[in-house]
């Protein structure tokens, strides 16, 4: 037995060294569990009524508004003080759009990093008109999801099928031009939200034209480029910048306490 604890406290020590090393944030105070687990983040987010919830890995990086009760999972992120606005703002096309130029590709779909690209991206000016269309648009997901008794990703992939024309899928479309069009005013930006049906690098879906989706892509790059020289010339950015500049505002992964 002796041999036996000699080994155990050998192995907890080195175990300890090398959590020491790690440079990214540990939230675990228990160095032999490898995990990082936001047990207090978790507990004030079941505080609220309902959370906004997005996988980490997918394609079409589908988010809703679910129970706070609900137990969380490491492979889903959570955002507690998400409202209709930030709904709006992660589910219209531009963001989507720099999602998927930001985070890691994974199979069919992107491991989706909101350091990479939730502290990158430079949202517009908050307006009502992307908080009602945010809320439109997730009132009607969730009202087609219930009757069709599907998961909002199987009724993605129905709005991503061309050869669904039925009624309810037509306004989930719709509900979601309208969030676009309501995103690109806030911005000030004369870009057309019509979508249509094209094959993309992960499979057919309803998008904006691929010129449209450059010019998004390259305007967020100005955006981003622009604030963060502001920043820095405000003396907000001390260290030494780098290639991808990052935005000041943070959201951490499983368990935010604030929203672009």
């Amino acid at each position: 037995m002796t041999e036996v604890r000699e080994a155990v406290g050998e192995i907890a020590l080195s175990v300890v060294a090398e959590r020491a090393n790690q440079t990214r944030q540990i939230h675990e105070h228990r160095p032999w569990l490898h995990w990082d687990k936001r047990l207090a983040a978790y507990a004030a987010a079941r505080k609220r009524d309902r959370v906004l919830v997005c996988p980490n890995v997918s394609k079409h990086l589908p988010m809703a508004f679910v129970d706070a009760q609900f137990l969380f999972s490491k492979t889903v992120k959570f955002f507690p003080e998400a409202g209709h606005w930030e709904f709006g703002v992660l589910q219209s096309v531009a963001f989507l759009d720099w999602a998927f130029s930001t985070s890691r590709r994974r199979g069919a779909g992107i491991e989706f990093s909101s350091r990479a690209s939730i502290d990158t991206f430079p949202p517009p000016v908050r307006t009502d008109d992307v908080a009602s269309n945010g809320e439109t648009l997730s009132v009607i997901r969730s009202a087609v999801m219930q009757d069709r008794g599907i998961s909002l990703t199987e009724l993605l992939n129905l709005q991503d099928e061309p050869s669904c024309i039925d009624e309810d899928i037509e306004r989930v479309r719709n509900a979601q031009v309208e969030l676009d069009a309501a995103m690109f005013s806030a911005y000030g930006w004369d870009i057309s939200p019509e979508r249509e049906f094209r094959e993309t690098d992960v499979g057919m879906q309803f998008c904006l034209p691929l010129a449209e989706t450059q010019r998004v892509v390259m305007n967020l790059l100005g955006l981003n480029s622009d604030r963060y020289a502001e920043e820095a010339a405000a003396g907000l950015h001390d260290r030494k910048l780098k290639k991808t500049p990052e935005r000041r505002v943070r959201v951490v992964d499983q368990n935010q306490d604030s929203l672009l």
